[in-house]
């Protein structure tokens, strides 16, 4: 990947962030009211009275208004170039990982993106059992093998060996909502993905997945994160296939209506309840169970407590909870990537467990041709 692509983002994100600070300012600025309508507290009035001066807070006040102007030009100024330099780091970098430009570039095919083709962390495709049937299949791809066995004690430490990809992952997610906002009024108008800011947001899924695989959400293996956005020799991985049209209208309502059903549980497996059981007196001296706020765990944190539990005195991690956390994790992902208005398809309501997506790893699918539709599985060959 070019560096320049990177000072872009990197500079991009520094004047979205001055901009913003310098807009709201402004917008805070206009909203004091004149000092002849300042009102005093009773228990503050004998302070403030004592050293007030009309005159000097009335000058101040101007002073504070006459900045508003240039605070609005400045900050517009630093907020749309920030948005263009993000823009342009983001399409730079999409385009230096797209497979296709890479195929193109080099000749032959990428099979570590071929969903027909085993996996290169899997190269005996034999990471799971095949399905009697074959499974409705989404065109969002995520894999993940479980490294055997990881170690007993690393998970406590992981959050802090993660820090850097933390910090360069708040990078990318403001850029990839940027581009997401930007590809959203592109696909109003022309029905088409830019593809540059496709890949880069697939790249950006992938490295959170990675990261995750790693981290808090799966816990599943001890090696570090490559600090890339394309495909790696990792156990994790994620792919999503180029969607050739999308619809116009459902542009406009994906994001924020049609996926707060999947939102809604989504947020169930992954995040805290936020009550939890107290024992609590009534006036009666008596003691009886009650709901409030506290500390509680999400479906998935429950998962991975039990799991590193086993991991500590067992040295195990067992596979059919590694299977379920896949599964939470799949679902996320495909919900993601529908939010991110990359695929018109629905995401199913179904928890597809296994390091292989269902329906991949059994041979069902094995398109060869270029994509003529955006419902077909076999013709979900142009993958990112």
């Amino acid at each position: 990947m070019r560096p320049g692509q990177w000072v872009l983002l990197i500079a991009g994100a520094l004047l979205h962030g001055a901009g913003s600070t310098l807009l709201l300012t402004a917008a805070v600025a206009s909203l004091i009211p004149e000092p002849s309508e300042w009102r005093f507290r009773p228990y503050h009035r004998v302070d403030y009275m004592a050293e007030w001066d009309p005159e000097q807070a009335t000058q101040w006040w101007e002073q504070l208004q006459d900045t508003i102007p240039t605070l609005l030009i400045i900050g517009a100024a630093a907020f749309v170039a920030g948005v263009v330099a993000l823009l342009f780091g983001a399409a730079g970098l999409g385009r230096d990982i797209d497979p296709k430009r890479l195929t193109d570039a080099r000749g032959g095919t990428r099979a570590d993106v071929d969903p027909a083709g085993p996996h290169p962390a899997d190269p005996g495709g034999l990471a799971a059992p095949r399905p009697a049937q074959p499974t409705p299949v989404y065109p969002v791809r995520l894999t993940g093998f479980l490294d055997a066995p990881p170690s007993r004690g690393l998970w406590l430490v992981k959050w802090l060996l993660a820090i850097p990809h933390y910090i360069v992952l708040a990078l990318l997610w403001l850029a990839a909502f940027v581009t997401t906002i930007a590809a959203g009024l592109v696909i109003l108008f022309t029905g088409k993905y830019p593809r540059a800011w496709f890949c880069f947001n697939v790249g950006v899924l992938r490295w959170s997945w990675r990261v995750a695989f790693y981290g808090y959400s799966a816990l599943a293996t001890d090696r570090y994160p490559p600090f890339t956005l394309a495909h790696a020799n990792y156990p994790a991985d994620l792919s999503i296939a180029y969607p050739e049209r999308l619809s116009h209208g459902l542009v406009l309502v994906k994001s924020w209506l049609l996926a707060i059903p999947h939102l809604l549980l989504i947020g169930i497996f992954t995040s805290p309840s936020g009550t939890s059981w107290q024992s609590s007196w009534d006036e009666t001296g008596t003691t009886g169970p009650m709901t409030g706020p506290g500390a509680g765990f999400s479906l998935l944190g429950l998962l991975l407590l039990i799991a590193v539990i086993i991991l500590l005195f067992t040295g195990r991690y067992r596979p059919g909870i590694f299977d379920f956390v896949m599964g939470l994790n799949r679902w996320g992902h495909r919900v993601a990537a529908y939010v991110m208005l990359m695929r018109d398809e629905y995401p199913p309501f179904r928890l597809d467990q296994g390091p292989v997506e269902p329906g991949w790893e059994d041979g069902s699918v094995t398109g060869r041709t270029p994509e003529r539709t955006r419902t077909d599985p076999t013709t979900w060959t142009d993958w990112v």
